[in-house]
């Protein structure tokens, strides 16, 4: 036993050790226990009393805190539900001390008490002998005095009479609870009393004696009965069963058991005196026994004995461990427990049932000393132990402690006895000092709530107000009596007791009653709002105001309901918010009165039950109710809607409404609560939806919902505690999906977007999009497919979102869901009922579309036979088809598309069905192409062939048609078809059958139309005289099984040159090679191979050229073949005549030796004779060293220019300049500036000629001050720039350029313009206005206008090539052909004069000259940025060709020179004043080309321009720098070369001036240039004039 104790004892403290921690410091918020997994209660913390004497709220708990880890919104949410649940509760005063009763009433001893059954009246007696009677609320009612110490007292059951026996006396004295009055009654004996004890029924009272004597009195007819010698000794303890059979114990240690009569059934001898005795019954693992079988008493110290009357009887004893101590005293309680207290402070707890008999359920060290007392009760199911200074409280259903005990001061002593009310409400204490004390322990259950205020009983006559969202401080408020019924609203709270009713003001709070009301009838209920109260007692409602001060001008105080004729009608409930008064009555009906418009606004009636409870929401624009057959349903006033509540629980007593969510509601039975949520707008109209069950304790009454968080009270306890509905979470962290389920079971729909953001997976996001839909919540829903990338979804919603009817928008939903039977009614029902066949025609279910036309639609019905019948026609229902395409038919009007579409339908149709005659004839006469085709195909299929070739051929399918009358051998109707047919194979098949036939022609035609051209030219071989037309067939398609056919044709007719080429187009190139060489005809052999043939076809050729003498023919066949030295070899052999095939070869091979090999020939250092320098342009532009070929162009334009032929070198520089540009190659700036200065040259010629005088010196002087560059014709230009100068009044510069003319030129001045030039050096006039100026375009200094070199951004300016000036940002344009720039002004007037480009020489038509708005990238690429002051004369060492090339270059200029000299001498002299235009005639390097060559070619040679193009089209790319060649060597980096300082050559007095002169002023002359100043060109303006 004390093993198993031990081990009991130590499972219990290591399991729930915690629990009973009695040494714990102050009191922490503890959970309570819940019925279930899914239910979890949160007792809320106690409020405490703080220094300053007001209301103290303790923080929230820890599960406020944890929603930390939801998402952001709803664990801001649920923190916030937390806060406004935490509210203060009863738990504080739950063991308040309600009263004390002071030592003075009973002196300073012990105090022994007795409660009245009701807990109405409590009775104490102490040392003084004077029993006190006191009421509950402390007052002392009544008092009797003894004469000697208390032995006992003991109420009836009835609480009618207290009997009391006193030490020494025979007769006991009854204190009679009606009058108050005390009375003595004899026993009998003479003996003294020593214990009484009335029957659990309360009729008989056992008086036992201290002679074992014992008296049985029953009150109702006041008789006795004596038993004496029931003992032998003094009886010391009395017990009755609920069975009416008595218990003894006597000092004699016995214990006897008798009847109600006093008959002994039953004793027992033991060897201690038995004490304590206890009526229990015996744990069984069966059904319990109601019968109380068993008396459990204490005999000795240490024994617990439990003896069974029932026969055959037993007794058992119980020991425990030494440890515990002596037993002082056991309790039964339950189902056969037993509590036991120990002097050592220990408290266990045992089981009746045999096999758990030595089983500890429960064992706990309460005390360090004795436990004094122990009493239970039965209906809070606690017990309560006392010892030392402190009384504890443990629920037996946890075992564990309600509070850490309550101490009792020790002013007063130790307490000794305690003992409960029979409700639990209340625990009285009585110490050793002579007080006695009463705790509340269980306050009255007694509640109400009003949107987020709830008031509650916290003790017997407080009432506590709180509001759980604004966590305001409580109000509490004192009450002159203990009400029965509770109320509260925004302002007041009413309570009161039958009739009448208390109103106390909460806003602020006061502690006396605004308004005391009597009423005429025993209140059943109260509702209270801002302003007004409606009570309902005997059927009946009245409402009034509750603070008559409030009243408004012509208010109505009060009314009552029902009113006067319809007195009749029973009120059962009510319900009251700010805007309504709602009842129901007990037949039905439901009642809105509206309390603003002082009526009745709606009045509804549920058929064939009463109403038993009617729940407003808190605007009374939705009502819940239930009947009385236990139905739940949501009524809607607005329009009559009745809504029943699925999976209705039929024991459901209670609805609430959530304050924080106005669509949730929550229903009540005895063991669970019901969450349902509210959708008053759905695809389906108004919904209710039962989204979760919580289990809960059946104790706990709910008093207010808050979202998702129940306040209820403990009807044990009177606690309130919060339980979290299953439907909102446990109220512990959740993870993410679960937070998102719940919320879309709730309907939280942005809530759930939130968290499917978070969550981020599709099937969220999907969930989310179809609820939304579902709840018509448009926008959300395109959110969420547009999440998804649902585009098709997005875009459909996007046409619905802004429906405005709800029944519309929901039938497109359906619609979505595929639901479309309700899609249909919805739109039936909505304002566009056209819609529901519009769906069913998209749906193509025809049946329902036609039946929906006939009456929505009778015009569609055609349209929509006709799609029905194309349904049918293509499940092969062909004769109903036909039957529906018959009938839309009927209603149209013949030329009408859907008619054309009926009769296409009735072709196919009667084709299908066999009317084939009708069939095809229709078909022929509407000759619709496509019903043709379709019907050929259909007769085809029937395999009527015939009919449907003809179909075909008129359906415009020849193809098929030829192809049907091919297989049937029908080729009458083929002649006028073929034509038309584009199938070769049909034409071949023709071909043969017309060839068979003897009909060549045909036959030839039709193998022509097949592209079978073997056969073509197989017949035309065979059967004409015109091979030709064969033999271009066979070059013209490559044939070569054709070329086979010619290739014998030929040789069979010794034509061996077409033979060699046919056999070589058969790919015969033996055959053709052998032939070749047998008739001489190579070179037929090489020109059919051209440039495709390979490497060994090439060297044949080229070995019997080269065997032939034929050198230039055999180089060209040996550099295709790659043997580019030999090749080489043999140009060189044939002299100037292969130069440019060997140019084009090397810059092809590009071979270092090689390169070296030419440049040496051109250049003569192999033969001491130079050729032609354009000949070492060409080889650079070969080998795509463009720098070198621009440097080698100005050294040739210079000797050019050196000899005066001006145009030559202009059009050598403008060449370069534009293959260097078209190449991407950055110009030279000697290129740029030799290329301007010789342009600036040319254009004085043009401006001059047409008496641009001041623009043409300009360009005179820009020549005149590079004259060293022009020394043939030094004295020319200068004479030329002095005229000109003076001519356009610029007398300065005409004075320098004189003067220098007299001091170094004066012999050489021709004599006519001599004394004109002395005259002006002489006169020396030097005004002159200055030149105009423009800005620059690259950075906007103002610049002459002629002026090139920016000082500003050293840039080389590009320049117009109409003017000569710089370019202009704001007036620029290009020419078309060589797109160098022109100022836009002035070259549309060049161009509209008819003159050609000045650069270029093109014709330009004015109107594609366009002014180029942002010419700025085109000016990056044209500028030079170059240090004007740092430019130097190149080196021409730096080239080292260079001295070379100008050998050769010079050579040829002199020899071009010398030409034009004599062709200018035998010239007439009509023309003295112009350059001669032979130079015209010369050719840049790149066209021109010695005589010589051209007439010393070969006839197998190519002509001059195919040589020119060859060089073109293979060299253009970049050389190579893999290796370092002496091309490459000629190419190092140098700047552009200036020509060697010349001595000036001047020419002969015969050497005519360059530029005309215009004006005379010589008189002797004068005459004969009078016209000088008039030209037949239009004056060109200058800048600034119009």
């Amino acid at each position: 036993m004390d093993a198993e104790a031990n081990n009991r004892k130590r499972r219990t403290t290591n399991n729930e050790g915690q629990a009973y921690n009695f040494k714990a410091s102050p009191q922490q918020p503890q959970r309570a226990g819940a019925s279930s997994s899914s239910t979890q209660q949160q007792q809320a913390p106690a409020s405490h009393k703080s220094g300053g004497g007001g209301p103290h709220h303790s923080p929230p708990p820890s599960t406020a805190s944890s929603a930390s880890s939801q998402s952001p919104a709803q664990a801001q949410a649920h923190a916030h539900a937390q806060q406004q649940a935490q509210v203060p509760s009863a738990g504080a005063r739950q063991k308040r001390e309600l009263w004390v009763i002071q030592r003075r009433s009973h002196g300073n001893g012990a105090v022994n008490f007795a409660w009245h059954p009701d807990g109405n009246w409590v009775a104490t007696v102490g040392i003084n002998n004077v029993v006190n009677l006191w009421d509950r609320t402390g007052a002392e009612a009544s008092s009797v005095a003894l004469n000697t110490p208390c032995l006992g007292m003991d109420w009836d059951t009835e609480g009618e009479i207290l009997a009391i026996l006193s030490e020494g006396s025979s007769s006991v004295t009854f204190w009679d609870s009606h009058t108050r009055k005390s009375t003595s009654m004899e026993c009998g004996l003479k003996e003294n009393l020593c214990c009484l004890k009335w029957t659990v029924e309360g009729k008989q009272l056992a008086i036992c004696s201290d002679r074992g004597s014992l008296v049985l009195y029953n009150k109702r007819n006041e008789k006795k009965i004596t038993l004496q010698g029931k003992h032998s000794s003094k009886i010391i303890d009395v017990a009755w069963s609920k069975d009416n059979f008595l218990a003894l114990s006597s000092e004699d240690k016995q214990i006897s058991v008798s009847d109600g009569s006093g008959v002994t059934i039953g004793s027992f001898d033991l060897k201690s005196t038995p004490r304590n005795l206890q009526w229990s019954r015996i744990k069984t693992d069966v059904a319990p026994l109601h019968k109380q079988n068993v008396v459990s008493f204490i005999a000795g110290t240490k024994t617990l004995y439990l003896y069974n009357i029932e026969p055959p009887a037993s007794l058992v004893d119980i020991a425990f461990q030494p440890k515990y101590g002596n037993i002082v005293k056991h309790v039964c309680y339950g189902d056969g427990y037993i509590m036991v207290g120990f002097s050592l402070g220990f408290f266990v707890a045992i089981s009746t049932n045999m096999s758990e008999i030595g089983h500890e359920l429960f064992s706990v060290e309460m005390f360090h000393s004795d436990v004094m007392d122990v009493s239970y009760n039965e209906s809070l199911r606690r017990v309560a132990v006392c010892g030392e200074d402190k009384v504890r409280i443990l629920d037996t259903k946890t075992w564990k402690a309600t509070s850490d005990g309550i101490t009792i001061n020790k002013d007063r002593g130790a307490p000794l006895r305690i003992d409960w009310t029979c409700d639990g409400q209340m625990l009285g204490v009585s110490t050793a000092g002579g007080y006695f004390s009463t705790l509340l322990t269980k306050p009255p259950l007694l509640h109400a709530s009003y949107n987020s205020k709830c008031a509650y009983l916290s003790s017997l006559r407080t009432i506590t107000v709180l509001d759980v969202v604004a966590r305001c401080a409580q109000v509490e408020i004192e009450l002159p009596i203990e009400p029965t019924f509770l109320a509260v609203g925004p302002k007041f709270v009413v309570a009161g007791m039958n009739n009448q009713a208390l109103y106390y003001p909460i806003d602020p709070p006061s502690s006396k009653p605004i308004n005391d009301t009597t009423y005429m009838g025993i209140i059943d209920c109260v509702f209270l709002n801002t302003r007004w109260a409606a009570l309902m007692f005997e059927g009946k409602v009245m409402l009034h105001l509750v603070d008559k001060s409030d009243k408004a001008e012509n208010e109505i105080l009060s009314k009552q309901f029902p009113e006067k004729e319809d007195s009749s009608t029973k009120i059962s409930c009510i319900s009251l918010n700010e805007n309504f008064l709602i009842y129901g009555t007990s037949t039905g009906f439901i009642v809105l009165f509206h309390l603003q418009e002082w009526a009745v606004v709606s009045k509804f009636k549920l058929p064939d039950v009463g109403i038993k409870q009617v729940v407003g929401n808190a605007q009374g624009t939705r009502i819940a109710i239930i009947d009385t057959a236990n139905k739940g349903s949501l009524y809607n006033p607005v329009n009559d809607f009745i809504l029943s509540f699925p999976d209705w629980s039929e024991e459901t007593y209670n609805i609430l409404w959530d304050i924080t969510d106005p669509y949730v509601l929550v229903t009540s039975d005895k063991d669970k609560f019901y969450t349902y949520t509210y959708l008053p707008v759905s695809i389906s109209g108004p919904q209710l939806n039962r989204v979760s069950i919580t289990q809960r304790s059946p104790a706990l009454k709910p008093i207010l919902g808050n979202n998702g968080v129940l306040l209820c009270q403990d009807l044990t306890t009177s606690v309130l505690n919060n339980v979290f509905l299953a439907s909102h979470g446990s109220g512990a962290p959740q993870d993410k999906r679960t937070q998102f389920a719940q919320s879309l079971r709730l309907n939280h729909l942005n809530e759930g977007w939130n968290l499917a953001k978070q969550i981020n997976t599709e099937d969220c996001f999907r969930k989310l999009g179809i609820d939304a839909l579902r709840q018509l919540d448009i926008p959300l829903a395109i959110k969420a497919y547009r999440h998804l990338g649902d585009a098709g979804m997005v875009m459909t919603l996007e046409k619905i979102e802004y429906a405005e009817e709800t029944q519309l928008l929901a039938g497109h939903v359906e619609l979505l869901f595929g639901h479309y039977n309700e899609a249909q009614k919805l739109f039936l029902a909505s304002s566009q009922p056209i819609l529901a066949l519009q769906m069913r025609r998209d749906l193509l279910h025809w049946d329902q579309a036609l039946s929906l036309a006939k009456a929505l639609a009778p015009d569609l019905l055609p349209v929509i036979s006709i799609e029905y019948a194309n349904q049918l026609e293509f499940k092969g229902e062909y004769k109903a088809a036909l039957e529906m395409y018959k009938e839309g038919a009927n209603g149209l009007s013949a030329d009408s598309d859907q008619a054309l579409k009926c009769k296409g339908g009735i072709v196919r149709m009667s084709l299908r069905v066999g009317d084939i005659v009708q069939g095809t004839a229709l078909a022929i006469k509407l000759g619709n192409p496509q019903l043709l085709r379709e019907s050929a195909q259909i007769l085809e299929s029937m395999n009527q062939f015939q009919e449907a070739a003809q179909l075909y051929h008129h359906g415009g399918l020849h193809d098929k048609a030829a192809s049907i009358f091919l297989k049937s051998k029908n080729y009458g109707p083929l002649k006028e078809i073929m034509a038309s047919v584009t199938s070769p194979a049909l034409h071949s098949l023709y071909a043969k059958a017309k060839e068979e036939q003897g009909d060549i022609a045909e036959a030839e035609r039709a193998y022509t139309r097949a592209q079978d051209f073997d056969n073509v030219i197989r017949i035309i071989l065979k059967s004409t005289t015109t091979p030709e037309r064969a033999f271009a067939i066979v070059r013209k398609t490559g044939s070569q099984s054709g070329a086979k056919l010619a290739a014998e044709f030929c040789k069979d007719h010794d034509d061996f040159r077409s033979a060699i080429e046919f056999l070589y187009r058969a790919h015969l190139d033996d055959e053709a090679f052998t032939m070749a060489q047998q008739h001489s005809h190579v070179d037929v052999y090489a020109d059919v191979i051209g440039e495709s043939g390979t490497t060994e076809q090439y060297t044949k050729i080229a070995a019997f050229f080269e065997a032939h003498g034929d050198f230039q023919a055999a180089g060209n066949f040996y550099a295709l073949c790659g043997q580019y030295p030999k090749a080489l070899d043999l140009f060189i052999r044939c002299g100037s005549s292969a130069i440019l095939s060997a140019i084009r070869m090397v810059g092809k091979a590009r071979d270092n030796n090689l390169t070296s090999t030419l440049q040496g020939y051109l250049l003569g250092t192999a033969d001491g004779v130079p050729k032609d320098p354009n000949n070492i342009f060409r080889l650079f532009m070969a080998l795509g060293e463009h720098l070198q070929a621009a440097r080698t162009a100005i050294i040739i334009a210079r000797q050019e220019q050196l000899v005066g032929n001006y145009t030559t070198a202009h059009k050598v520089i403008l060449e370069t300049f534009r293959i260097l540009v078209a190449n991407k190659i950055k110009v030279l700036p000697d290129l740029r500036r030799t290329l301007c200065l010789l342009h600036s040259y040319l254009l004085a010629k043009t401006l001059i000629s047409r008496k641009f005088h001041e623009a043409g010196a300009r360009m005179l002087v820009r020549v005149a001050r590079n004259i060293s560059k022009f020394p043939t014709y030094t004295v020319q230009i200068l004479v030329s720039t002095v005229l000109e100068c003076q001519i356009a009044g610029m007398n300065k510069t005409a004075f320098e350029f004189a003067s220098i003319l007299v001091s170094e030129y004066r012999e050489h001045i021709p004599q006519k313009y001599k004394l004109k030039i002395e005259g002006i050096v002489r006169k020396m006039d030097k005004t002159e206005s200055p030149e105009k100026t423009t800005p620059c375009p690259n950075c906007n200094t103002p610049l002459f206008r002629t002026e090139l070199d920016c000082p500003n951004c050293k840039s080389f300016l590009p320049f117009c090539i109409v003017t000569g000036r710089h370019m202009v940002i704001d007036d620029w344009t290009n020419c078309p052909f060589c797109e160098f720039p022109a100022l836009f002004k002035h070259f549309t007037t060049h161009a509209a004069a008819g003159l050609p480009c000045p650069m270029c020489d093109k014709q330009i038509d004015p109107n594609t000259l366009i002014q180029n708005p942002n010419p700025m990238p085109l000016l990056k690429r044209d500028i030079e940025s170059v240090d004007i002051n740092s430019l130097q004369p190149s080196d021409e060492q730096s080239f080292p060709l260079a001295p070379q090339i100008i050998a050769a270059a010079a050579a040829a200029a002199s020899s071009a020179a010398q030409k034009k000299a004599t062709q200018r001498n035998s010239e007439p002299p009509s023309q003295p004043h112009t350059e001669p235009q032979s130079q015209s005639q010369s050719q840049s390097p790149s066209q021109s080309q010695p005589q010589s060559q051209s007439q010393s070619q070969s006839p197998q040679t190519q002509t001059p321009t195919q040589q020119q193009r060859i060089p073109q089209q293979h060299n253009v790319g970049k050389p190579t720098q893999a290796h370092s060649s002496p091309s490459s060597r000629m190419g190092a980096v140098a700047k552009t070369l200036s020509t060697r300082p010349v001595a000036r050559t001047l020419t002969s007095k015969t050497n005519p001036p360059l530029i005309p002169i215009s004006r005379n002023t010589n008189t002797t002359n004068q005459n004969q240039n009078s016209n000088a100043n008039t030209s037949t060109y239009p004056q060109q303006p200058e800048e600034g004039q119009s």
